[in-house]
């Protein structure tokens, strides 16, 4: 898949309008998003909808103000998400951030990601060539993307090329993260997603909630807030990521494995020069002080000179909070290595022979009770862990 040369990404300063709708509104009309909407086609919102936790999800009224935005194109609207948190439906999370009440006004029908799904295929994957996708995604006519930019534990940043992991049903989620076991190769796995989504041909708008961004080690769930009121839309996903980052002072194919991945793979653009930026300019709405994603920088850097002895130590995994933990288990039911044990009752133990470093158990912790730290030298004396990895077919 080549590059899209020329494509067009707009940034919209929301305090610059009447109301959110407004904002929304003249972001896709400087996309030309009339070229792409035709009347009668059924839009899927796909929203960041990781966890019962306000500040981790696309907002309530986030989704209310691109529906609106959208009805004058005469189309269907429907919405639906893969939740990270284990034991959670998308349905669960959309009473919790009063995104249900936004869908019975605004009739955005819920479709169930879970409950669906079809076998799909990409021989181009650099490590997940077979898996199961959410049958919404192949039923839509135009995918909406709705993320919210934030730090990420393992992937340091998720955006819009990140939000369509949760296309994937929830238990294989987790186990498709056994593909990547450090984090150029979970990048490249993010983009075999990302790829196979893409080959099935499907028209794609991304309008990204940049009201807030979440930094830190916290992110994707449990980050510092920093307010920078944007909006910023288009339809290449990984051109709105690259603004986006761009914007906070960071270089998307430098700072963040995926995008990385994107460049070297020729899929979507990360090439600034490339891409047309309509409305505000980047510098005019430059962040005064960097985006603070999660670094990569220790373990790539180590890797690539050392090989496996550094990587070994610079691995960052779970560490347990007790005196915060509700032993609940969620982190043992989502582990895809099957690391995590758990007894009710009864604080979970983690096998770091078996951990592959994943972080799932961080990211979906509904407590943020787990913490992810540098192994250090006992990293050296770690087995290779054993697993079987998902496959379709």
């Amino acid at each position: 898949m080549g590059a899209i040369t020329g494509t067009k990404v707009a940034v919209v300063r929301v305090s610059d309008f009447p109301d959110l709708a407004s904002a929304v509104a003249e972001a896709l009309k400087l996309i030309n998003a009339d070229r792409i909407i035709q009347p009668g086609e059924r839009l899927l919102f796909k929203p960041n909808l990781l966890m019962k936790s306000i500040n981790a999800c696309t907002a309530a009224d986030f989704v209310e103000a691109a529906a609106l935005a959208l009805r004058p194109y005469r189309v269907t609207l429907s919405l639906g998400d893969s939740p990270g948190q284990m034991g959670k439906t998308a349905r669960d999370i959309i009473k919790y951030t009063n995104i249900e009440q936004v869908m019975e006004r605004e009739n955005i029908r819920y479709t169930e990601f879970e409950s669906s799904t079809v076998a799909v295929r990409n021989d181009n994957g650099r490590h997940m060539k077979s898996y199961h996708m959410s049958k919404a995604v192949h039923d839509a006519d135009v995918i909406v993307n709705l993320p919210r930019p934030k730090s990420h534990v393992e992937a340091a940043y998720t955006g819009a090329v990140k939000n369509f992991w949760g296309i994937i049903p929830g238990g294989e989620k987790a186990q498709c993260h056994l593909y990547g076991k450090d984090p150029n190769a979970f990048g490249n796995v993010i983009i075999d997603n990302y790829e196979t989504m893409k080959n099935l041909g499907k028209k794609n708008i991304v309008i990204m909630d940049a009201r807030t961004v979440m930094e830190g080690l916290g992110g994707p769930a449990a980050g510092s807030l920093r307010k920078t009121g944007l909006i910023i839309a288009g339809t290449d996903d990984v051109a709105v990521d690259a603004i986006m980052l761009a914007i906070g002072g960071r270089d998307a194919s430098r700072d963040v494995p995926h995008l990385r991945s994107c460049r070297e793979r020729g899929i979507g653009t990360t090439d600034l020069g490339l891409i047309e930026v309509v409305g505000k300019s980047v510098e005019s709405v430059r962040m005064k002080v960097k985006f603070n994603i999660t670094s990569q920088g220790m373990m790539q850097i180590a890797t690539f000179f050392t090989g496996t002895f550094i990587y070994k130590m610079a691995r960052r995994m779970p560490f347990l909070q007790k005196r915060e933990c509700t032993m609940c288990g969620d982190c043992s039911k989502i582990c895809p290595a099957k690391a995590i044990t758990w007894e009710k009752k009864q604080y979970p133990k983690t096998d770091y022979n078996q951990c592959i470093s994943c972080l799932c158990c961080v990211e979906c912790c509904p407590r943020h009770t787990i913490r992810a730290k540098f192994i250090g030298v006992r990293g050296l004396f770690l087995r290779e862990p054993s697993i079987s990895l998902p496959n379709a077919d």
